[in-house]
């Protein structure tokens, strides 16, 4: 049972684009799949295979890794989509910056003709 629990959730992992799911979608499968009541647990007992950590939500929102897909914190093999949503967020990022630093410089500019 043990090992079957392994696999279905290897599998898992190894079917997302970023190798990574949270602890509560895993646990949308528990009836499905038999897996064990306590997931964070049992899957702590495996960091061999998985990788548990804890963000957000004062230490209670989990995500789980599969330790095979990552080196030095980054994805060994990278995705297409993975490679396409890093760009457009890196892009995002360019974007909402360029137009708060036009924002502030607007805001200045009327404080000063205000003043």
């Amino acid at each position: 049972m043990e090992k079957r629990a392994i696999a279905t959730i290897h599998e898992l992992l190894s079917l997302t684009v970023e190798k990574k799911i949270t602890l509560e979608r895993i646990a949308h499968f528990r009836m499905a799949k038999n897996l064990p009541k306590k997931l964070k647990d049992f899957l702590q007992q495996h960091q061999g295979i998985f990788y548990v950590s804890t963000r957000g939500n004062q230490g209670k929102l989990y995500t789980v890794f599969l330790r095979e897909a990552y080196r030095k914190g980054e994805l060994i093999e990278l995705n297409e989509l993975y490679l396409a949503r890093s760009i457009t967020i890196k892009q995002l990022q360019l974007v909402t910056r360029s137009y708060l630093s036009s924002l502030l410089v607007m805001a200045v500019s009327w404080l000063l003709e205000v003043i």
